[in-house]
């Protein structure tokens, strides 16, 4: 199991949670009470040995930094998902009252990245590779989420 915090703004604190049991991945966001899981996707997250490995070498000089960032666009899944029966009982546990959402790759249509996405819809990591997620239809998710209210 391994457990990140990535801090993408001054306003956020979000946490990346990778369960290589379950083969699942959640974004962690506490400030917005919200849960956001996907497949692990073992090509740009280390195994918690090897990144530790990584991250000492980059800090002895080692290994040079990958800078390069990779970009994903996200569709977030409405509605919070009620049945968590295939969600990891860890993820489930560090999720508690939370909305929780699936993420799916964002495959059709067009988006213009820095036009459409506010910065709520951003989140990073560092697992090995510098990976950006970007919600595309979290004003959706906000709106959905006011409704309810």
């Amino acid at each position: 199991m391994q457990k990140l915090m990535c801090q993408i703004s001054a306003k956020a604190a979000r946490e990346n949670l990778h369960d290589f049991k379950s083969n699942q991945t959640a974004i962690i966001d506490q400030d917005a009470g919200r849960c956001f899981v996907m497949p692990l996707d073992r090509e740009t997250v280390l195994p918690p040995k090897s990144l530790a490995d990584v991250i000492q070498k980059m800090w002895s000089g080692y290994y040079n930094i990958d800078t390069n960032v990779i970009r994903k666009n996200m569709r977030v899944v409405l509605p919070a998902l009620t049945d968590l029966s295939d969600i990891s009982d860890r993820i489930q546990n560090e999720c508690d009252d939370m909305n929780i959402y699936r993420l799916e790759k964002f495959t059709s249509g067009v988006f213009k990245r820095s036009a459409d996405l506010t910065s709520d819809g951003k989140y990073g990591e560092f697992s090995g590779r510098l990976v950006e997620f970007d919600l595309i239809n979290i004003n959706q998710v906000n709106e959905h989420e006011q409704a309810k209210k």
